[in-house]
């Protein structure tokens, strides 16, 4: 279990100098906490003392501006009480008023009868005068609606020079506008006093502002007056609070109504409208027009403070409403970074951090000349420490100090030196066999020569014990024989574990009581069977011939240790035995309990694991290829055409992999098998490159005929011929009876119907061979023969299976039935289904037939070239796919994983038309062409195939010659085939004497024009 980890350490120097820095710095972080939470309240009275300043202002001024706006239509209204006609005295007044109102932009009344008048006054508003297209001198522009006397109502604009002379005019019949729908006409409609609108746009000047309106005494009209908020504009500028702050106005709705440096007013659908300070381009003004929005309570008159956001900076803010009698309902919003509240608090809090930098720099030396001498023995014996830890015992220098328990840990320190000296020197050489025992065991995981593992376990467990001899045991048949000895510097292998194994002793254990006890052999066979160790000594003991030159040099075994190898069984499977061990601290004879003893019995331990291992390894091993060549022999077995196949192959395979194997230079130069396991890997993919034939019907993959399935269907074929002709001689025999039996005209016809009868049935066969080309010709006369007919009274329903009775139309027909000669019945069709195709994880790329067999006679018979339907090649072809599969579930280690790949590509071709996945020749593996080549060899030079007769070794290399022109197979390959005489050499052992013919190779390896 590992110590557990210990805090990391300070020095004493550290601890003293850090008591004064720290106390400082605590000091210092104590003064700016005190200091930021004053800011932040002082920030917080002060906001709130100089925001409510300002709204009192801002309040003052509003109810100012709407006190002058009621007085003024209340004046109006009474001087208009008695002037409803149109006059100069109405014109005066109205222009009086906008001359004593700069921000008023126009005064107007409206009456009962819908009569309307106003005036604007344009004096400085060019924008205005662009509106309605005034003369330049205009001041004022006079606008009535009233009736004329034949009662059409008209509109007349009249534009005014500065002393109200008229300057131009014109009038309109057509307008809608109706004072009495207007909302201030409506709103003051029974008001008690004057009555202000929410802001709002003026159409005509596009500024923003206010209507105040106020009832007529008289009662038949509402005088209203347009005012301006230019002046709210210029004092909410006025009133900045800090620096950084913001001061705005807006109306209940959230639009701006004044906002300095900005404007208020954006395009809204064909006019203007004021803009909402969510909109405005001062994020501040954003942020604060959320939280008016989100507000849940009414807004207050008071001014209630609260924290925000300002563009990255902490501040202060305030909303409050400015609503009261005889007052526009207006909202006024102030914000101000907190910064601009706490300067002073911050100068404060900098001149503290300077009185304590100011207190350390003069603390600093004074802590440094105290820790020094305090830390100074206390170093120095870290610093002895520091040598023990490194294993440096060598006597140090000594700490000098007054400090009584500094002496005291000084003197203890000493003891524990010398204590931890003595118990080091004993680890050390534990360590050092614990790391002899280590190596042996890495060497063993890595080493696969059970002869060289033998060796590596007897020399480490000789090291051990301090022997200069021994002997290794192992169980086999013959009993315990003798696999390894050494007398001094003389090892010998003498077993079934080296290349050159000697005659050996072997000993049976059941007569261990049988033996004398003063030979080795005793001792060996007593550990054998008790399963013990066992420690001898004595004045000699016998030794077994060995053979080596040390024997008969005078070699005495005085004692012997016994260690038998015992498996993860509990089974001894052998001994270890060492000769003349000992102890090398007392030189006598090693003991059981000597620590030395202990590695040897480790080492057995291993050596016996090892063994088992191997022997487990070289079991399994010779079982799977046992079962490999089980299943070649099985495929080969299915028919007696191909037997041989799967063995001949990888026989040529391995023997065209040594070839290129051995070449020096050309394309193959670099290409290497590595290792006993890449031989292995390629030998096993050339075993089992066929094993997908094991699926494939003998009769399609042996298909000698057309007509051949489980049997040569040319004898169903005969047996309706014969039936033909049988029928042809009935009929004669019955006109013999008849008048025609002495016409010669009925034996000439007679005759010629069983010569063609005969004829027929000759054609038919011999197309059923397959050995001429089937000429579209010779196609129609096939026909023709199976257009004939022949009668069957049988029921062709009886003595079937229910796949066959499945496959027939549910109705019969009646009995005779006149059927063709030759046909393709519907239940001689057999579809395919899913489940009889490949796994999707293969991408094989090949052309599926409809059909899984199509048994038709037709369809078989009019085959163009050999005895296979589309159908018959693909079930051949697809024994590579089937290969591919079953080598896809087997767990192969890594050592073998391109076994697949190796055995399922030797149908591929280097121009990518192969199959089943059409690689080209950067995706085809050197192996891959090499069972390619083999296969194709195998299959052209075969003499037990019934479909073909054998090629000569002429010319199946002349085939194998062209295939290479055509980038079917590696001429690389096919070079070092010929070149090393490998075709000879297959022939002489394998291929029959008439085709072992000699051949050019020159000639052969000269590319042809298509290829070079």
């Amino acid at each position: 279990m590992p110590a557990p980890s210990s805090p990391r350490g300070f020095s004493m120097f550290s601890a003293v100098m850090a008591l004064i820095v720290g106390t400082a710095a605590v000091l210092t972080v104590l003064n700016l906490a005190v200091t930021a939470r004053e800011s932040s309240r002082a920030a917080q009275d002060s906001a709130l003392e100089l925001f409510g300043e300002a709204s009192a202002r801002i309040r003052a001024n509003v109810e100012l501006f709407s006190g002058t706006l009621a007085t003024q239509a209340s004046a109006a209204a009474l001087f208009l009480k008695d002037n409803h006609a149109r006059g100069g005295s109405r014109l005066e007044f109205f222009t009086g008023l906008l001359d004593a109102n700069p921000d008023l932009l126009s005064v107007y009344s409206g009456h009962a009868d819908g009569d309307f008048t106003q005036v604007f006054s344009v004096k400085d508003r060019p924008a205005v005068k662009q509106i309605y297209r005034t003369p330049p001198e205009t001041a004022y522009i006079e606008r009535a609606i009233f009736r004329r006397p034949d009662g059409a109502r008209i509109q007349t604009w009249t534009f005014l020079g500065p002393a109200l002379e008229r300057l131009d005019s014109r009038e309109e019949t057509d307008f809608e506008y109706d004072p009495r729908t207007r909302p201030w006409y409506k709103d003051a409609q029974g008001a008690k006093s004057t009555v202000f609108t929410a802001p709002y746009v003026f159409s005509s000047s596009g500024l923003p502002g206010i209507t105040g309106a106020r009832p007529l005494a008289s009662g038949d009209g509402v005088f209203g007056a347009d005012v301006s908020l230019k002046q709210l504009q210029d004092m909410v500028a006025r009133q900045g609070v800090t620096p950084g702050g913001r001061v705005f106005l807006m109306d209940t709705e959230g639009r701006l109504v004044a906002l300095p440096r900005d404007d208020v007013v954006v395009p809204k659908g064909q006019g203007l409208a004021l803009k909402p300070a969510s909109e405005a381009a001062d994020p501040t003004v954003r942020a604060l027009a959320r939280a008016f929005e989100e507000s849940k309570e009414p807004v207050s008159t008071t001014c209630r403070t609260f924290s925000m956001d300002m563009n990255g900076r902490p501040g202060l803010a305030c909303i409050v409403s400015l609503a009261g009698p005889g007052s526009p309902d207006l909202v006024l919003a102030l914000a101000a970074p907190e910064d601009d509240f706490t300067a002073h608090i911050r100068r404060m809090a900098r001149q503290n951090m300077l009185y304590t930098l100011v207190f350390l720099v003069l603390a600093v030396p004074v802590a440094w000349l105290i820790a020094r001498r305090v830390a100074r023995p206390l170093a120095q014996l870290g610093r002895e420490a520091a040598r023990v830890r490194a294993l440096d015992f060598s006597p140090g220098e000594p700490a000098a100090t007054r400090i009584e328990e500094v002496r005291q840990f000084a003197q203890a320190f000493e003891v524990m030196r010398e204590t931890i000296r003595n118990h080091t020197l004993a680890l050390h050489e534990k360590q050092q066999s614990l790391q002899r025992l280590l190596d042996a065991g890495l060497a063993l995981s890595a080493e696969q020569d059970m002869g060289r593992l033998l060796e590596l376990i007897f020399r480490t467990a000789k090291d051990f014990g301090h022997a200069d001899g021994g002997a290794v045991y192992l169980l086999d048949s013959d009993g315990l024989s003798v696999e390894l000895v050494s007398l001094r510097d003389e090892t010998a292998m003498l077993g079934k574990l080296t290349t050159n194994p000697a005659s050996r002793v072997a000993v049976d254990p059941d007569i261990v009581d049988l033996l004398d006890t003063d030979t080795v052999l005793f001792h060996a066979c007593q550990a054998f069977v008790e399963g013990r160790n066992a420690a001898a000594s004595g004045e000699g003991f016998e030794l077994f011939p060995t053979g080596l030159p040390g024997e008969q040099d005078g070699y005495a075994i005085r004692s012997l240790f016994t260690v038998p190898l015992t498996n993860r069984l509990g089974k001894a499977v052998g001994v270890l035995q060492l000769f003349n061990p000992v102890d090398p601290a007392t030189g006598e004879a090693l003991a059981l309990h000597h620590p030395g003893a202990g590695f040897v019995e480790a080492l057995a331990a291993q050596a016996a694991v090892a063994q088992d291992n191997w022997n487990m390894v070289h079991s399994l091993r010779e079982l799977f290829e046992s079962v490999i060549r089980l299943t070649a022999g099985a495929i080969d077995a299915k028919s007696p055409y191909t037997g041989g196949h799967c063995v001949r192959v990888p026989v040529l395979a391995e023997m065209l992999a040594q070839a290129a194997h051995e070449a020096d230079c050309g394309p193959l130069a670099d290409f290497a098998l590595e290792g006993e396991e890449g031989w292995r890997e390629f030998t096993v993919a050339a075993w089992l490159h066929d094993c997908g034939k094991l699926v494939i019907p003998e009769y399609v993959a042996d298909k000698a005929t057309k007509l051949e399935a489980l049997h040569n269907r040319i004898h169903e074929v005969r047996a309706r011929f014969e039936i033909l002709w049988r029928d042809a001689c009935i009929d004669a025999l019955r006109q013999l009876a008849g008048p025609r039996a002495d016409d010669p005209d009925f034996q000439a016809s007679l005759r010629e119907r069983l010569e063609s009868l005969r004829e027929d049935f000759a054609f038919v066969a011999e197309c059923n061979i397959g050995g001429e080309f089937m000429s579209p010709e010779r196609v129609e006369r096939l026909r023709a023969i199976a257009s004939r007919t022949w009668a069957r009274h049988f029921s062709d329903r009886q003595g079937l299976s229910q796949a066959e009775l499945d496959r027939l139309p549910e109705s019969e027909a009646p009995l005779p039935v006149q059927e063709p000669l030759l046909s393709d019945r519907p239940e001689q069709r057999i579809a395919r289904t899913r489940a009889q195709l490949w796994p999707d994880e293969l991408p094989v790329k090949m052309e599926v037939p409809e059909l899984l067999y199509n048994l038709g006679e037709l369809h078989n018979l009019c085959v163009a070239r050999g005895t296979l339907t589309p159908e018959d090649r693909f079930k051949i072809n697809e024994h590579i796919i089937q290969t591919l599969a079953i080598l896809s579930q087997i767990p192969f280690p890594p050592a073998l994983k391109r076994v697949p790949e190796i055995a399922g590509g030797h149908h591929e071709t280097l121009d990518g038309r192969g199959y089943p996945f059409r690689l080209n020749a950067e995706q085809l593996s050197i192996e891959a062409r090499i069972v390619a080549v083999a296969d194709i060899f195998e299959a052209l030079t075969a003499s037990d195939r019934p479909y073909k007769k054998a090629k000569t070794l002429a010319e199946a290399l002349g085939i194998m010659r062209r295939m290479r022109d055509d980038r079917h197979i590696d001429p690389d390959l096919f070079e070092v085939f010929l070149r090393s005489g490998l075709h000879v050499r297959y022939a002489e052992r394998f291929l029959m004497p008439w085709q072992n013919v000699p051949v050019d190779v020159e000639a052969l390896l000269r590319q042809d024009a298509r290829g070079g």
